[in-house]
Order: structure tokens, then sequence, then C-alpha cells
């Protein structure tokens, strides 16, 4: 199965924005933002995931770095990692529930995370009763939304 992300035609630094996230970006981390996007666009996820990191730092209270690093790293098959970052930006936005779909979407990749996989889906659907791949994810686990 692959990243519930890949699925989206555009590029990961803005896969995430949401009307709630997208604040001014200062210059820094929208550098390192550019930077990464950049990076990954030429095959080094690597260097994407070391500007994305330093966007993190600069910003620490933006969910945005952490939903790009978690894609990052599930594209690398990390999902450890990918789940952790989401925990992360999960954090700092609760209210996101694309961040919880995600999640669901990485922990699907983890053993024995299912039962946690089902709960993040179930949380999208309560925050954002719409969507449509949450609805959809929860059948395909033979579950009822």
């Amino acid at each position: 199965m692959s990243p519930c992300w890949q699925s989206r035609n555009v590029p990961f630094a803005r896969a995430f924005w949401e009307p709630h996230v997208i604040l001014p970006v200062p210059v820094k981390r929208r550098r390192h933002f550019l930077l990464a996007e950049g990076l990954e666009n030429t095959g080094d996820r690597e260097g994407a995931i070391v500007q994305l990191e330093q966007s993190a730092r600069l910003d620490p209270n933006s969910a945005l770095p952490h939903g790009a690093l978690a894609e990052l790293y599930g594209r690398n098959g990390r999902w450890d990692q990918a789940a952790a970052e989401l925990r992360q930006a999960i954090r700092l936005s609760p209210q996101s529930a694309h961040f919880h779909y995600y999640l669901a979407g990485a922990l699907l990749h983890i053993p024995q995370a299912k039962g946690d996989a089902m709960a993040e889906l179930r949380q999208a659907l309560k925050l954002d009763p719409d969507s449509e791949g949450a609805r959809l994810r929860l059948q395909q686990l033979g579950i009822s939304p």
C-alpha cells in the first residue's frame, strides 16, 4: 500500500497547507522549504530532510515542516519516523483532519499499529465528515465508518 500523500500530484511543501495552517511564512523557513523541495526534486531526499529539519527548528510552533518531513520519511519507507513527525504535527495542529489521515497511512505500514491507524481514521472523519479518503480507507479495512 502506498502512502496516502503520494496520491496527490502537488509538491510536498504545499501538500499539507490548510486554511488554518497557512500563515505568513518566515523568510528563513521559506528558504529551507524551497531548498528542500529542490533537493527532493533532484532525488536528494536526505538533503531535503536536513533542510526541513532546519525549517522545523526555525519555527517550532508550525506543523507544516513536520508534515513535509513525514512525507519524505514515508517515501523512504521510514514509517516510524513518519508517524513521529505526524504526531508532532497533530500536537501543533490538532484540528487537522489531513494530519490524522496521513498518520493512519503511516501507521498501516507499522506492524501492531492497525488499531491506532483505525482510531486516526475515525478522528479524521470526526474532524472532516466529508473525508472520502478516510471513509474509503476504513471500508478497505472492513470497518464501517
